[in-house]
């Protein structure tokens, strides 16, 4: 199945639409230190955990921040979104409502939209 064909909530580019759009599910909203606002997504298909130290693990859930200020992701209130991407350093807490700073690292930027088509006509 191509990941255009997934029943997605909405699909992330990263970085100034490098590499192929990745498929997004809402799994809930998080707080993120000072943030109320962030969002966890497990992805598909996954970031390559190897340039963050994790082998052959890669990255299935990520933790979306809006990066403008003025915008949000309860709900996205502007399309594309532009998103810091976080990824959870411990795997326990991806459960928990709160995710303390400590806990996530900043690994890269993105643009969240609509569609499959949205996405791929961005890169």
């Amino acid at each position: 199945m191509e990941i255009r064909d997934l029943d997605s909530d909405f699909y992330l580019c990263l970085n100034e639409g490098a590499g192929e759009p990745r498929a997004c599910w809402i799994k809930g909203r998080r707080r993120y230190g000072d943030r109320e606002d962030c969002m966890l997504v497990a992805i598909e298909p996954p970031v390559i955990g190897q340039p963050y130290g994790l082998g052959s693990e890669d990255i299935y859930h990520l933790l979306l921040a809006t990066r403008w200020e003025g915008q949000t992701l309860w709900p996205i209130s502007h399309w594309p979104a532009h998103v810091y991407l976080l990824r959870p350093l411990d795997k326990s807490v991806i459960n928990q409502p709160e995710i303390d700073t400590a806990q996530a690292q900043l690994i890269e930027w993105g643009e969240l939209h609509r569609t499959y088509e949205d996405a791929t006509a961005a890169r």
